[in-house]
């Protein structure tokens, strides 16, 4: 694959394409958490499988994620999702129509409302909550600042972030666009996550009246470090994003 930045102002991703040549099946754009910039292994791996496959992969930064000691307490869940939106129009506009949005952790969530101001193919979720207690940062009994900004530690990084970085999103808010949803949506757990419990999301996607796919995975890391977990999601990705598509060859 050939890398190269996206020329998008105030917005930091970089694109991954095919060999030059080879038969484009789509876009996919990955968003990650603030906490995994577009650099993280497994990205890279998931991102280099996938253009192996076919697509054109757009590796999202979330801002503020790459700021000394992971300072995003000048940031929102709002802003972070106008970064999505902003991403996918350019990539529908200049690459391709056929596009699928990927998000890890909290860039899944991200991306599940960023789907409203879109029209993508499928919304595909790696190891992301629906459950809104696993974001509610005020909650967590840690101390502010006079700014109520919070430090706390996420996957071994430390992180700065404003306790109303969510802003006025609840648990009904989550439930209503998962019945909204106007694409179809994959969720995939990981039954040995150190960072997300899973169970209470499971439940909610089962109260939800869209009809949404889940996958819990064994064996595989939140962070799927591993080249081979993050090889097996690319495959993963390839083989649900072709059925969306309709690009199933026998």
């Amino acid at each position: 694959m050939h890398s190269k930045p996206v020329p998008l102002n105030q917005i930091a991703a970089t694109m991954d394409l095919p060999e030059q040549g080879s038969p484009l099946k789509g876009v996919i754009l990955l968003v990650p958490c603030f906490t995994c910039e577009s650099t993280l292994r497994a990205l890279l791996s998931i991102a280099h499988t996938l253009t192996q496959r076919g697509y054109a992969t757009l590796r999202l930064t979330l801002s503020g994620s790459e700021a000394a000691a992971e300072d995003i307490s000048g940031e929102s869940f709002k802003r972070h999702l106008e970064e999505v939106v902003s991403l996918a129009d350019y990539a529908r506009e200049n690459i391709s129509k056929d596009l699928i949005i990927v998000g890890h952790c909290l860039g899944g969530l991200i991306s599940l409302f960023a789907e409203e101001q879109l029209q993508i193919k499928g919304l595909f979720t790696l190891g992301t909550s629906f459950d809104m207690n696993n974001y509610d940062f005020e909650k967590r009994g840690l101390e502010e600042d006079d700014h109520h900004v919070i430090t706390m530690k996420i996957n071994e990084h430390l992180v700065r972030i404003h306790r109303d970085y969510m802003g006025d999103l609840d648990q009904e808010a989550i439930l209503d666009r998962l019945n909204q949803l106007k694409c179809p949506l994959m969720t995939v757990f990981f039954e040995e996550d150190e960072t997300l419990d899973y169970s209470s999301s499971q439940q909610i996607l089962k109260s939800t009246q869209k009809a949404v796919e889940t996958i819990l995975l064994n064996q595989i890391t939140h962070l799927m470090d591993s080249e081979n977990e993050s090889y097996y999601i690319g495959n993963l990705i390839d083989m649900w994003a072709q059925t969306k598509l309709n690009q199933i060859r026998t």
